[in-house]
C-alpha cells in the first residue's frame, strides 16, 4: 500500500471560527462512515463551500479520514464518477478495519444519563438505537469529528468485549466509560 491514493469531492461544510470543515465523499463515507474532516491549514486559498476538491488523506489515530493535500477542481460530475472507479478497493477494505474511535464519559461530571438507546440483540456489540442526550449529546458537541451516532456499534467497555449484556451493564454501573 504504498501508493498514494487521490480522492474527489465536494466541501460541504467549513467554519472559519472553529478552523476546520468537513468534505463530503461518497466513497469514503461508505468506508468510514463519515464525511472527511479537513483543518484549515490544509485548504487552498480559493476553496470555498460547495467547491469540488481533490485531495489525498491520513487515518487519524481514532480512525477518521482527514484530509491533506487538498486542491480545487472544476465541476464536473463525469469526472467525479470516474475517479471513483480507480479508487483501490484493498484501501478501502483497510479503512473499514479503521473506522473505529475510543471516548470517554465520566458520569460523575454532570448529568449520569449516558442518553442514548441500545440494541442487545447483536451478540458481541451494542447497536445504537438512538441518541436522546446525557453524555453522549454532550461528547457529540464538543467532538462533531467523532460524533456517536444511531447504527454505531459499542464493542468494547472498561476493556469489557464479546458480550452485549455484560457491555450494558458495565454501561449501567461504571462512573467512568
Amino acid at each position: 500500500m504504498g501508493e498514494v491514493q487521490v480522492f474527489r469531492g465536494l466541501l460541504k461544510s467549513f467554519s472559519p471560527y472553529d478552523g476546520y470543515g468537513f468534505i463530503s465523499c461518497p466513497v469514503l463515507l461508505q468506508a468510514f462512515g463519515r464525511e472527511v474532516y479537513v483543518h484549515q491549514n490544509k485548504l487552498p486559498n480559493n476553496a470555498f463551500v460547495g467547491c469540488m476538491v481533490e485531495f489525498t488523506i491520513r487515518v487519524s489515530s481514532r480512525g477518521q479520514a482527514q484530509a491533506i493535500c487538498v486542491g480545487v477542481l472544476e465541476d464536473n460530475a463525469e469526472e467525479l464518477a470516474e475517479a471513483a472507479k480507480m479508487i483501490n478497493k484493498d484501501f478501502l477494505k483497510f479503512a473499514e478495519d479503521t473506522s473505529q474511535f475510543a471516548i470517554v464519559l465520566d458520569k460523575k461530571k454532570g448529568s449520569y444519563r449516558l442518553g442514548i438507546d441500545v440494541d442487545i440483540a447483536h451478540g458481541s456489540a451494542l447497536l445504537v438505537d438512538a441518541v436522546k442526550g446525557g453524555l453522549v449529546k454532550e461528547w457529540n458537541k464538543q467532538y462533531p469529528q467523532m460524533q456517536v451516532r444511531k447504527g454505531d456499534c459499542i464493542v468494547e467497555v472498561n476493556g469489557i468485549t464479546g458480550d452485549a449484556q455484560t457491555v450494558l451493564k458495565e454501561c449501567l454501573s461504571a462512573q467512568r466509560l
